[in-house]
């Protein structure tokens, strides 16, 4: 008897001890819930902050754009047809490498004003580029996390796969690939032949610096 009394008088303290450890388990459960949809309620703000420390304004645009205008070198000297000719085999390399560097801004304007224009004359190309950029920009920064689409998980591999494929499809129907394309080939070759042509800065400076001996 005193035996069962003694466990009859046990049970109650195990099943309260179970119950305490079930409650403390519960609102922990619900803590955590608590922080991580706090977490997804402030991702959006997040983002948003994001968005608006790295995306370029209007006004920083125009900078960067004067900059380069500003930072070009003089245009007379960049087209004198009179320091143009035909370099020793020997010398291509060091003479494209050099105007490469000195002339890169003059480049860069040329890219920009041809870029422009051709926007201006086919917009389509211009929103096909635009739409692009501002889908990259929404699953990768502001729905950084996988999206559940139904029992499916896609994660930044299968985000990159889709809009790879969707970025194909746009920079075709509206044009804007063949159009970039087109414009950077021909630079390219316009440019490559400037490089190799025009004498380097060095050159000119040493034949200008070099007066023959009066004989």
């Amino acid at each position: 008897m005193a035996e069962f009394a003694d466990s009859s008088f046990e049970k109650p303290t195990s099943g309260t001890g179970t119950s305490t450890t079930t409650s403390t388990v519960t609102v922990q459960s619900t803590a955590l819930e608590n922080v991580a949809l706090g977490d997804q309620s402030s991702a959006s703000p997040m983002a948003a902050g994001f968005l608006a420390r790295n995306l370029p304004t209007g006004e920083s645009i125009r900078t960067n754009l004067w900059s380069v205008w500003e930072n070009s070198r003089p245009w007379t000297e960049f087209l004198k047809v009179s320091d143009m000719n035909m370099p020793a085999g020997a010398d291509l390399k060091d003479r494209v490498l050099e105007n490469a560097k000195y002339y890169a801004y003059n480049y860069l304007t040329i890219l920009v004003v041809l870029t422009a224009f051709n926007v201006l004359l086919k917009p389509l190309s211009f929103l096909g580029v635009a739409a692009i950029a501002g889908l990259y920009l929404y699953f990768f920064v502001v729905k950084s996390d996988p999206i559940l689409l139904g029992s499916m998980e896609i994660d930044d591999r299968r985000k990159t796969f889709l809009l790879g494929t969707v970025s194909l499809l746009l920079l075709w129907i509206t044009g804007a690939g063949s159009t970039f394309l087109s414009i950077l080939f021909s630079l390219l070759i316009l440019f490559g032949a400037h490089m190799a042509l025009r004498k380097s800065n060095t050159e000119v400076d040493f034949e200008t610096a070099y007066t023959p001996a009066n004989v």
